[in-house]
């Protein structure tokens, strides 16, 4: 579908042309159309990747670190002797060089969890030899968490009935931004609050991680705590269009509170086989009736490992043909695609290379 809309004007510019300029002839024509048709394929391409792929949170454990002798790293030419070939008119002369290396061999320091993933620890001296002291404080089974690639028919389809229409204007500016940022090589904080401080917030988030991580491989879940104070039931609606749905393995809790701290409302947004999850993650949260973490973190827990069952994304590969690209996207690409065609028209134009050749 991309590809056909994109290709519509620049090949009718094209026909035009062909048709109303005498200078190109017929092998120009198709090699027009050729360059037309390549253009128009590439860009649908470009756009079709970015708005098909999209980046989730894989979640689990740490499940070993090991220091690893590995080959060095750190070549340098040695030996370098002049080499004479042929003779007379025709002799060279060249450099030829051995590769030699610094060390017999380098140290790695890898950390890996239970999802297969693997993490490169830095190292503080060249070889590797003073173990750092990053990997020293690794510990089994703590939670981990890296960027994954997929596909994500919803979001990339404009025929998607999973897509939102909530105009946000009335919280612009005042939506936090989907939490994604990893740091220290496998940490991520997934606790966020608007309109109030949450105390003793690394805490928390630290142990929603440690949930994350245990659930991770078993519910391949990524669980998100929105935690907003005095704000009207369609805040989720909002931020559910801001974040265009979340990714296809999240469930992202949004606890309103009032100025007492107690519990106004509880939404759940996720992608799920069975709705129940989300009436029995909203209720049982709500029943806790005000801002109490020791009470909320286990409810979370115990709700994400009975009920959660995400629905496979294969299940909506049927809107693969939908995939369409932003208006911004497609602008840029039609300008392109236009000024290609008209480059090689006027080319052709004036070129005399197939004057041979009438139309």
């Amino acid at each position: 579908m991309i590809f056909l809309t994109l290709l519509i004007i620049p090949l009718l510019i094209a026909v035009i042309s062909f048709i109303f300029l005498k200078g190109i002839t017929w092998k120009e024509f198709l090699l027009l159309i050729g360059a037309v048709v390549l253009i128009v394929g590439i860009s649908s391409a470009i756009c079709y990747y970015n708005n098909l792929y999209y980046n989730e949170i894989w979640n689990g454990q740490v499940v070993s670190k090991d220091k690893e002798e590995v080959h060095c790293r750190h070549s340098y030419s040695c030996n370098c002797r002049i080499v004479t070939s042929g003779s007379g008119k025709n002799q060279t002369t060249t450099t030829h060089c051995d590769t030699c290396y610094e060390h017999r061999y380098d140290y790695d320091y890898v950390v890996r969890d239970n999802t297969g993933h693997s993490y490169d620890i830095n190292t503080v001296d060249r070889q590797g030899l003073i173990t750092p002291p990053r990997f020293e404080t690794v510990e089994i089974e703590e939670p981990t968490a890296h960027v994954s690639s997929y596909k994500n028919y919803l979001k990339a389809s404009s025929d998607s009935l999973f897509r939102k229409d909530f105009d946000n204007e009335k919280y612009k500016g005042k939506l936090p931004e989907y939490p994604n940022i990893i740091y220290d090589y496998y940490r991520l904080n997934r606790i966020v609050t608007t309109n109030f401080t949450l105390e003793n917030k690394q805490h928390w988030d630290n142990i929603l991680s440690d949930i994350n991580g245990k659930l991770g491989k078993k519910k391949q879940a990524n669980i998100i705590l929105v935690l907003t104070k005095n704000q009207s039931q369609d805040y989720m609606q909002a931020l559910d269009q801001y974040w265009k749905g979340g990714n296809k393995n999240d469930a992202i809790i949004v606890l309103n509170i009032d100025t007492n701290n107690k519990i106004e409302w509880v939404e759940v947004l996720a992608l799920v086989k069975d709705d129940m999850f989300k009436i029995q993650l909203r209720d049982s949260l709500t029943n806790i009736e005000t801002l109490n973490m020791e009470k909320i973190m286990p409810e979370i827990e115990n709700c994400v490992s009975k009920y959660f069952v995400r629905k496979r994304m294969r299940e909506f590969e049927y809107l693969t043909y939908a995939v369409t690209p932003s208006m911004t996207q497609y602008i840029v690409s039609l300008v392109l695609c236009l000024l290609v065609t008209i480059v090689l028209i006027v080319f052709f134009e004036e070129d005399n290379t197939f004057e041979g050749d009438p139309q």
